[in-house]
């Protein structure tokens, strides 16, 4: 795995602090601070594949500076992908695969050389089971996300139904003219046979 050397090896707890506050909302300092300590920044090239859907990983992320391409595989055999979002400063990456212990849902890609504040997965299980309102803060997050995506699919949804109807619509008049056009040659035929 290829690591820049760490821009943000300067950076303090203070800083680890004000990025977990923005990423945790509904957090106590102690709690805060003890997550500071278990972990730490690193920072990624553009183009830098994260997590991989469908891996096993042992990491969380949250973007400290730049940001990320999250894409899900539409299609196994053409492998087109969907984009879900974009994530930027205060963004968590991989937590829900670590909960579960499940494979990652999703591909996540570094757009721009990004900074993020990693944590291990037996750190993360051991402020899990520490802080209940870590847990519920995660909640929130991922209800969020879920309603968003809902949204999205909606929408696309909406202008994939726009679009049949419009195609539907095309092949109705397509009939019409084809069968109007088809029955004045024939009928004039008919009429000379019937001479």
């Amino acid at each position: 795995m290829f690591i820049l050397k760490n821009k943000m090896s300067t950076l303090s707890t203070y800083d680890k602090m004000a990025l977990l506050r923005l990423a945790y909302k509904g957090l106590e300092e102690g709690e805060l601070l003890e997550i500071a300590k278990l972990s730490r920044f690193c920072t990624y090239p553009a183009g830098h594949v994260l997590c991989h859907e469908g891996a096993y990983e042992d990491v969380i992320y949250i973007v400290a500076e730049g940001s990320v391409l999250i894409t899900q595989k539409m299609d196994v055999v053409d492998g087109s992908q969907r984009i879900l979002r974009m994530g930027d400063k205060g963004d968590l990456i991989g937590e829900m695969a670590l909960i579960q212990n499940a494979p990652r849902a999703a591909t996540v890609t570094t757009t721009s050389t990004c900074t993020l504040l990693e944590m291990e997965k037996k750190d993360f299980e051991a402020m899990l089971g520490r802080s209940p309102r870590m847990a519920l803060d995660i909640i929130r997050i991922t209800l969020d996300r879920l309603r968003e995506n809902d949204r999205t699919a909606i929408e696309e949804l909406q202008k994939t139904n726009k679009l049949l109807r419009h195609l539907d619509r095309n092949k109705l008049e397509f009939i019409q003219v084809a069968a109007h056009e088809l029955r004045t040659p024939v009928t004039v035929l008919k009429g000379y046979a019937n001479l």
